[in-house]
Parts: structure tokens; sequence; C-alpha cells
């Protein structure tokens, strides 16, 4: 958060929140393809997706007078 003072009685603030800046994955199950067979089959290896979410990034400015 940063204010800047414009005037006596204005103030300007700008803000930025970040969530998972760094844009980290979290990857889902395997759903188990592989533990099931003998050998190694056609689901060896596949992600069940992705869990969290991906970077989110908010900006916001206010001036108060």
């Amino acid at each position: 958060m940063k204010v800047w003072q414009l005037h006596e009685s204005w103030d300007l603030q700008f803000n930025a929140d970040f969530f998972n800046i760094f844009n980290r994955t979290v990857f889902g199950e395997n759903q188990g393809a592989y533990a099931n067979e003998p050998t190694i089959g056609a689901g060896f290896g596949d992600v069940g997706g992705q869990v969290n979410t991906a970077r989110v990034v908010q900006f916001g400015l206010r001036l108060k007078w």
C-alpha cells in the first residue's frame, strides 16, 4: 500500500494484492490408474487436474478528499 498526499485534505491511496504470486501448481490425484493394474497401464502418469487456482492480481486506487 502506498499513500500520496496531493493536497492538504486529499490523499491518493494505491493497493496491490497478490494471490499465488509465483503461480505454483498443485496437481490432483492420479486416480490410482497404475496402482490397480499389475503392469503399467494406459493411465500411467495421468494427472487428475490442477487443485489450486492460478495467479490472481488485484490493484486498487482510492482518492480521499
